[in-house]
């Protein structure tokens, strides 16, 4: 990546983040998960921080006019696959201008949206389609009175491991905590296998979710 910056972006107005290397390490080596030193509200202070500058950087390297076509295709390459990490981690890019919606995400997606081998498939499900008794766990807690993240789904999921949640779905096994990572659980009711869900499966689903209760709201 080159060495420009934008100036006066959101990590060194708010965050005090000064020069280049610092804004570097802080968009690229922080982790996107909670550390063990944050309370809930400054980790997603620090993360909408993080992605406005990088949606800040993503405009100022498309628009500067001293760099090359292939300067600006790398860096701006380099910003947005990072911005996909926060739909890993959260299920969506938190910025106030929307770069989730953009071409470059977009674009994106449907490179990696070819249909996988039949070795991909199972258990790695890519994304939740009907309104399974998964689903409808999500849309409860994506409707609740609290915040909900993808991280803190996963964490509940891991610690009712063995049991039933809400009288929907019962978690028969959860593991890690990669993309790749699975979540395997039965309809409760009925005692039906669900589909195995990783966990970018899931923050994918909260994603969809979140979109499908914001424009009912409207």
């Amino acid at each position: 990546m080159s060495n420009l910056l934008a100036n006066r972006n959101t990590l060194q107005m708010l965050q005090g983040v000064e020069g280049y290397p610092q804004w570097l390490s802080w968009v690229y080596e922080k982790p996107l998960s909670q550390l063990e030193n944050e309370c809930e509200d400054l980790w997603l202070e620090r993360l909408l921080h993080t992605a406005m500058a990088i949606e800040e950087q993503v405009e100022f390297v498309e628009h500067h006019p001293d760099m090359s076509v292939s300067e600006k295709k790398n860096d701006i390459l380099s910003l947005t696959d990072r911005l996909r990490d926060f739909i890993d981690v959260i299920g969506f890019v938190p910025t106030n201008k929307g770069i989730e919606n953009s071409g470059y995400l977009k674009s994106l997606e449907k490179k990696n949206s070819k249909q996988p081998s039949k070795e991909q498939i199972s258990p790695q499900v890519i994304s939740i389609k009907q309104e399974n008794k998964f689903r409808q766990y999500l849309r409860k807690r994506l409707t609740g009175p609290s915040k909900v993240t993808l991280p803190i789904i996963w964490n509940e999921l891991r610690i009712s491991e063995g049991e039933t949640i809400d009288n929907l779905i019962e978690i028969t096994s959860v593991s890690g905590n990669s993309k790749a990572s699975v979540v395997k659980w039965l309809d409760d009711e009925t005692g039906a296998v669900g589909d195995s869900l990783t966990r970018e499966s899931v923050g994918k689903a909260i994603s969809e979710l979140k979109k499908d209760i914001k424009n009912k709201i409207k």
